[in-house]
């Protein structure tokens, strides 16, 4: 945890008082990206057609079967001194 808030720390520093990125004077910049990874999300499918409200129960219902059509995984990086994000 300590690496990881030293990491946001260093970030930081290279903003200005009023947020904007500050360019050191050797030129060079140092982009930092945070990349989050999710695998093994599922994909599923109901098996049945929802059922509407009606006047005995308020809301949608949906049978607690379903099919799985897979998984996949959610892969996205962010530079933390832009806010760009890229995902895959």
């Amino acid at each position: 945890m300590h690496e990881v808030l030293v990491v946001y720390k260093q970030v930081s520093l290279q903003f200005d008082d009023s947020g904007n990125i500050t360019v050191p004077e050797s030129g060079s910049m140092v982009h930092t990206i945070s990349c989050d990874e999710k695998p093994g999300i599922q994909a599923i499918a109901t098996t049945s057609d929802d059922l509407h409200p009606n006047m005995a129960h308020g809301y949608v219902a949906r049978d607690y079967e379903y099919k799985r059509l897979g998984t996949l995984s959610l892969i996205e990086g962010i530079d933390l001194l832009t806010g760009a994000a890229s995902y895959r």
